[in-house]
């Protein structure tokens, strides 16, 4: 259930913006400039902006991928906008270089979907920057007829070469071997989407869905900046979104982060309560069973604190310590969902791997070493609980110190209980 809705929250953006920018093209476009004239006139720079941003931001946040991505976008808008704002349907501009486009476009985007943060100055940062320029003037000689003798009939036939008859291609401006690239391209990164389901991975294949549509769009006005600008801004929703977990999601438990709490404080009205959670005895269970049985205890604890209902939010303070933020609740109103959460956590036995277990499986027919007993463990956790009393006297801060205080009288007292 998570990793479905995982799957849907990192699609979510591009969907919403490939469907937006294709009913936009499909219904209204015709007449925009007209009925919005400013907006007209700014629509056309739109994509150069977002592109700069594109940089700035997979600069930034080291995703260099999408810096790559941005500026190819950008160069591929200027292409299509300036090189053929009406689509011919002659010359060698028409029949070499919008097919040269409509194919290297799209694999190097497919190409940029899988580059690595090498950094822009590194050998390979300069050969990425190298590739977008051979694409870029190789489409341009193609453009101004200056290819090498026989060059433009070779690309020319191989370019409009046809696996499939014509009516595989007759709805579109694109050739039968840009169009089974994109759709490669889009199998590829859907695949790999599958297996990552993340923001960027979930960008990248919105990119070629929208630069399918931007390079099916040639000679139709608004509509190749329209899609060019629906891929980009996938991109900085993406980069937006995996910075902000970066700031405020902890990387081991995947729960709001203590600067996540710290903001959230400053939305808080007079009355909440706070909570502050402790596995016990954790140090003896992590030097006893390793930090990577430990890790997994604080990943099952985080599980079923990130289920808390009554309207609770569980965080993660640092170390083997969480809070729950109750926001215009009482004391009353809490302290059953966290019994509740205390229970749990009880009852969710830990398996251990016996020490002599191989890692890998033994190969058929070989016979099994005796299987050594599983060991079940259980965890608990101390709850300290503490109230806003609705005064406003004392700070979130303040309160949180008070829940600490709670939370160790909760471990005199015997540990596994809310106080």
């Amino acid at each position: 259930m998570w990793e479905f809705r995982k799957i849907m929250g990192a699609a979510l953006a591009p969907a919403v913006l490939l469907a937006v920018t294709f009913a936009v093209v499909d219904g209204a476009l015709p007449m925009m400039p007209r009925r919005f004239g400013l907006i007209g006139r700014i629509l056309p720079w739109l994509p150069y902006g977002l592109a700069v941003l594109g940089v700035v931001f997979g600069l930034i946040y080291r995703h260099e991928r999408v810096a790559y991505a941005a500026l190819a976008l950008a160069l591929g808008n200027a292409a299509l906008v300036y090189l053929w704002p009406v689509a011919p349907t002659s010359g060698a501009s028409w029949s070499v270089a919008y097919p040269v486009l409509a194919a290297l476009l799209p694999l190097y985007l497919l190409a940029a979907a899988f580059f690595s943060a090498e950094g822009v100055l590194g050998i390979h940062g300069l050969l990425r920057l190298l590739l977008i320029i051979v694409v870029a003037e190789t489409v341009m000689m193609a453009a101004d007829g200056v290819l090498p003798p026989g060059m433009e009939g070779s690309l020319d036939g191989l370019l409009h070469s046809r696996l499939f008859d014509r009516e595989f291609d007759s709805w579109s401006h694109l050739p039968q071997p840009a169009i089974l690239l994109i759709i490669l391209a889009a199998v590829v990164l859907l695949i790999r989407f599958a297996r990552h389901p993340e923001p960027v991975p979930a960008a990248f294949l919105g990119v070629i869905l929208a630069t399918g549509g931007a390079l099916d769009g040639v000679g139709g006005g608004l509509a190749p900046s329209l899609y060019i600008s629906a891929a980009l801004a996938m991109l900085l929703v993406a980069v937006s979104v995996e910075a902000y977990r970066m700031a405020f999601l902890d990387e081991l438990t995947r729960l709001p982060g203590r600067r996540a709490l710290l903001a959230d404080f400053r939305r808080l009205g007079s009355r909440y309560t706070l909570a502050m959670v402790d596995v016990d005895h954790f140090k003896k269970f992590n030097d006893t069973h390793g930090h990577d049985v430990g890790d997994q205890v604080l990943q099952m604890v985080a599980s079923k604190l990130a289920a808390v209902r009554g309207g609770g939010t569980s965080y993660r303070y640092g170390g083997e310590e969480f809070t729950v933020l109750f926001p215009g609740k009482g004391p009353t109103h809490s302290r059953p969902h966290l019994e509740e959460l205390r229970e749990a956590i009880a009852g969710a036995s830990f398996r251990l791997r016996g020490k002599d277990r191989p890692d890998v499986a033994p190969p058929r027919g070989a016979m099994a070493p005796k299987a050594a007993p599983v060991r079940k463990v259980s965890v608990t956790v101390s709850i300290g609980l503490a109230e806003a009393g609705g005064d406003g006297t004392l700070s979130p801060e303040e309160i949180l110190k008070e829940a600490d205080k709670a939370l160790y009288k909760a471990k005199k007292a015997g540990r596994n209980r809310v106080v």
